[in-house]
């Protein structure tokens, strides 16, 4: 698993309903986790996990990165949707290795 987000940047594992702890134990076996996020309270979740509400105030619509600001940022994040929308509710990617070295 390691190896194929290395090459290919972004992995889809479809019809994967795990819990929280579930998802924590997945993440520990590709590396040590981080808090979820620094500065924003998730609520009553793990540590490790950042959960996001497109219901509040818009913030999962809107680009960003995850927690990339730190001095040690992480390798990667492990998206899970617990409800999605019925339409809509699309995450796009964006490859900023390849807009690095694109550049002149």
């Amino acid at each position: 698993m390691r190896q194929a987000l290395i090459d290919y940047k972004v992995i889809v594992l479809r019809e994967q309903f795990i819990t929280d702890a579930e998802h924590i134990q997945f993440g520990n076996r590709l590396g040590n986790l981080t808090v979820g996020h620094p500065v924003w309270n998730s609520g009553d979740v793990a540590p490790e996990v950042y959960s996001l509400d497109s219901a509040d105030n818009g913030f999962a619509d809107v680009w960003h990165t995850d927690v990339t600001f730190m001095p040690r940022p992480p390798m990667g994040s492990i998206l899970r949707p617990v409800v999605l929308p019925r339409n809509g509710g699309d995450t796009n990617w964006a490859d900023a290795e390849l807009a690095y070295l694109s550049l002149s």
